[in-house]
């Protein structure tokens, strides 16, 4: 999926887990990883909220971001998975420029950004296993069927790379990269072509604990979801395109938002989940 648009990042990172029997050293690319090709890297300083972002395929460019933002959105973490941040990981903001050599895919430009972190910003982090109460997002309705805001979609966005954009059972002819949205707003979500791990990823970011699909949903949908926005955690995108797509339903928490609007539930029960802990980072080096 491509971002371009204004983004708190603890909502759209994904809670990864990797299997680790204990305590272990997070995989950091080493000589022979890819590389951005061109980087350019320029404190600005403290203050703010959001960070404006966008992904090509072969370019990377995010303005008022912290590392931490950065660390979230190269290792697709959640912020309550890093610790032992120092203070200016979550004040201190910069606009990066990347350029790559040649289009890449979305994992492989965010092993390029993993790479820049460890270059640029000295950054070594270890990988710790542990158990913690999450949600596990499953069907609500005891017939199975879906909610009314949850359809089956013929797209496939989820690949940044051009050529694997698709749309399902079309093995030939690319699809065009207009119908592919996601569009967000105060108590509002609206996405287009997307598995329902782009809803765990976002579940996960707005209720600060992870979230696993377990309701043997495959392929891409697009859903509309309106809740009533409680707290500052709520996403915010493009904010004027999800106004006027989606209207909120009044009152609805989105847990009921969930149930009555997409057929879904989340049950609380336990979990392993890895907390990132780092170990070292300094400030960037000069451009």
């Amino acid at each position: 999926m491509r971002l371009d648009g204004l983004y708190p990042f603890g909502v759209v990172a994904a809670a990864l887990a990797i299997a680790l029997p204990g305590a272990a050293q997070v995989r950091v690319p080493d000589n022979s990883a890819p590389r951005f090709e061109v980087v350019s890297v320029r404190p600005i300083g403290s203050g703010g909220a959001w960070a404006r972002v966008r992904e090509m395929p072969d370019r990377f460019t995010i303005s008022g971001a912290t590392v931490q933002q950065l660390i979230l959105t190269a290792y697709d973490v959640q912020p309550y998975q890093v610790r032992g941040a120092p203070g200016w990981l979550t004040t201190e903001r910069f606009d990066i420029v990347a350029k790559a050599a040649a289009s890449v895919s979305r994992p492989e430009m965010h092993l390029m950004l993993r790479m820049l972190l460890a270059e640029r910003f000295g950054l070594d982090m270890r990988s710790e296993a542990r158990q913690t109460d999450i949600y596990a997002m499953v069907r609500a309705r005891s017939d199975g069927n879906l909610g009314p805001k949850l359809r089956p979609s013929p797209l496939n966005c989820e690949s940044l790379g051009g050529s694997d954009l698709r749309v399902s059972g079309d093995t030939d002819r690319p699809q065009s990269r207009i119908g592919c949205r996601a569009s967000f707003g105060s108590g509002q979500m609206h996405m287009t072509g997307q598995s329902l791990r782009e809803l765990t990823r976002f579940l996960s970011g707005r209720l600060g604990r992870p979230v696993i699909d377990q309701t043997g949903l495959t392929g891409s949908f697009d859903w509309d979801l309106g809740w009533a926005d409680e707290g500052p955690a709520a996403v915010s995108g493009d904010r004027r395109a999800a106004d006027a797509e989606i209207g909120t339903e009044s009152g609805a928490s989105l847990f009921t938002a969930l149930r009555e609007q997409l057929g879904l539930m989340l049950r609380s029960t336990r979990g392993r989940v890895d907390v990132f802990v780092i170990r070292t980072v300094r400030r960037p080096s000069a451009n």
